[in-house]
């Protein structure tokens, strides 16, 4: 009876801690929809000291600003926390249902994976369509009346 005490025990340790571990990052987007070259903001919070991050695979993507990082650490009942933030400012090039990969976090020894944002990108209102040119409008020319009741001095 005592072992299946010490599997259970161990059983629910386990669950417990890889639930934690999967809790440690969030990761926060404007919003899932924009257009061609619109700047979007994307914000990764880890939960631990983070010593260093990797960040690759942007082809689609320019990065207009950023990193911004934040860093916090709360000492209560003698555990202490960390929180590590950083946020970087997007714009897509192209057009598509497009996945933003995920940085790697690195904290002491391990690496903390953020999940993949999926957005979608639309087409730029503004941008010119391909294949047609722009017709110029001749400008029209306006007759003036003379202004009525003014005085020049």
């Amino acid at each position: 009876m005592k072992r299946y005490a010490l599997l259970l025990t161990i059983f629910i340790v386990c669950c417990i801690s890889s639930s934690v571990y999967a809790q440690e990052i969030t990761t926060r987007i404007d919003k899932n929809q924009f257009q061609v070259n619109e700047p979007f903001s994307v914000k990764y919070e880890v939960k631990a000291k983070v010593d260093s991050m990797h960040f690759s695979g942007l082809k689609h993507y320019e990065i207009v600003g950023g990193p911004n990082q934040s860093n916090s650490m709360v000492t209560m009942g003698g555990q202490t926390k960390f929180t590590f933030g950083i946020t970087y400012f997007f714009k897509a090039k192209k057009k598509g249902k497009l996945v933003l990969p995920s940085p790697i976090f690195y904290s002491e020894g391990r690496e903390i994976k953020a999940e993949k944002v999926k957005i979608k990108v639309t087409k730029n209102a503004n941008a010119p369509k391909k294949g047609k040119k722009n017709k110029k409008v001749p400008e029209q020319k306006k007759e003036t009346e003379p202004l009525k009741n003014v005085r020049y001095s």
